[in-house]
C-alpha cells in the first residue's frame, strides 16, 4: 500500500459574503464566453482588433489594443483575455470580476501576463485595476463566509525547467515569500545542463540520495464529485528506483514515470492535501 503523505494549510474565515448563496463552483476560473467577451474587451481595450500573440494560449482569442485602458498613460498592446472567475474578491458585500490575461508588454517575471479585477455597480461592470504578475487561470473557489479565496494551480518555465505547483491565492496580495505551496512538482528532464541543476532538489546531483519518488508535474486541478473530496489532480511522477536508475545510467531526461493523483480536503476550515508519496524537494 502506498503511503500517504498529509499537508495541511490553514484558511482564514470572513464574515458573510454577498454572493453566499452562489454555488461555488460557478465561481470557479473558465475561459470567457463571447458574452463574456463582449462584455470585458471593451473595457480594457480601445478599438480592438483581431491579432495573433506569439506563445498565447490555444484557442484564447488575442487583440491588438490601441490603448490598454487603465493598464498605463497611453500604452498600446496586444492582449488575451484567458480566464474569468466570479466572487466577492475584495469585500464580503463586493460584487466583482477576475480576469486573467497575457500579454506582450509583461516580461517573463510576470509570467508574461496577469489580472485585472471589475466590479458591478448599478447593472453595470466597471475597471478597478490591473494586477500585472496575479493571474489566475486554474482556479477553484474554496468555501468562503467572507472574501473569495481560490485554490489554484500555477506553472512556470525557464531553461527547460518546468515548475507546477498549488496554492491558496487571494486577489490583489502577492504570494508572501514564506508562504508555501500546497503541493509542489519540478520536471528538469528538459534541463538546459542537468548537472548544474540545484542540489537540494536534484536527485542525481545528491551522491547517492534517491530514497524518494520524484514529482515531476501536476497536470490538472479539478473539482471532485467524491464525498467529502473537494479537489484532485492528475500528476505525473518517477518513483524512487526509477530515479535512482536514471541517474545511475545518466539519462534523467527519459526516466521512467508513473501517473497518480492527488486528492485535496476540506476539514475544519483547513485544506488537507493527499499524495501517494512524500517527494524529494524542488530548489523553489
Amino acid at each position: 500500500m502506498l503511503r500517504s503523505a498529509m499537508l495541511v494549510i490553514l484558511l482564514v474565515a470572513g464574515q458573510k459574503s454577498a454572493l453566499a448563496d452562489t454555488p461555488q463552483s460557478t465561481r470557479d476560473s473558465h475561459p470567457l464566453s463571447r458574452e463574456e467577451m463582449r462584455t470585458f474587451l471593451p473595457l480594457v481595450c480601445l478599438d480592438a482588433v483581431p491579432s495573433r500573440m506569439p506563445g498565447a494560449l490555444a484557442g484564447v482569442a488575442n487583440f491588438n489594443c490601441q490603448r490598454l485602458i487603465g493598464y498605463g498613460d497611453a500604452v498600446a498592446g496586444d492582449i488575451a483575455l484567458s480566464a474569468i472567475a466570479y466572487g466577492p474578491f475584495t469585500g464580503r458585500r463586493a460584487e466583482e470580476a477576475y480576469i486573467s490575461y497575457l500579454s506582450e508588454r509583461e516580461p517573463h517575471s510576470n509570467d508574461y501576463g496577469g489580472g485585472i479585477l471589475f466590479s458591478r455597480s448599478g447593472g453595470h461592470w466597471l475597471l478597478v485595476r490591473w494586477y500585472p504578475g496575479q493571474a489566475m487561470r486554474n482556479c477553484l473557489a474554496l468555501p468562503s463566509q467572507g472574501q473569495q479565496r481560490m485554490l489554484c494551480l500555477t506553472s512556470w518555465t525557464g531553461q527547460g525547467e518546468i515548475d507546477t505547483s498549488v496554492w491558496i491565492e487571494k486577489v490583489g496580495t502577492k504570494l508572501p515569500e514564506h508562504q508555501h505551496p500546497l503541493i509542489k512538482a519540478q520536471d528538469d528532464r528538459g534541463e538546459l545542463d542537468p548537472d548544474e541543476a540545484n542540489t537540494e532538489s536534484y536527485p542525481c546531483v545528491l551522491g547517492g540520495h534517491t530514497h524518494k519518488a520524484m514529482l515531476l508535474t501536476i497536470d490538472s486541478l479539478t473539482r471532485s464529485t467524491a464525498v467529502a473530496e473537494f479537489a484532485r489532480s492528475k500528476i505525473t511522477y518517477a518513483t524512487a528506483k526509477d530515479v535512482g536508475a536514471a541517474c545511475s545510467a545518466g539519462h534523467f531526461e527519459s526516466i521512467q514515470t508513473k501517473t497518480g493523483t492527488v486528492r485535496y480536503f476540506i476539514k475544519s476550515g483547513a485544506v488537507v492535501v493527499s499524495a501517494p508519496y512524500e517527494f524529494s524537494k524542488t530548489d523553489y
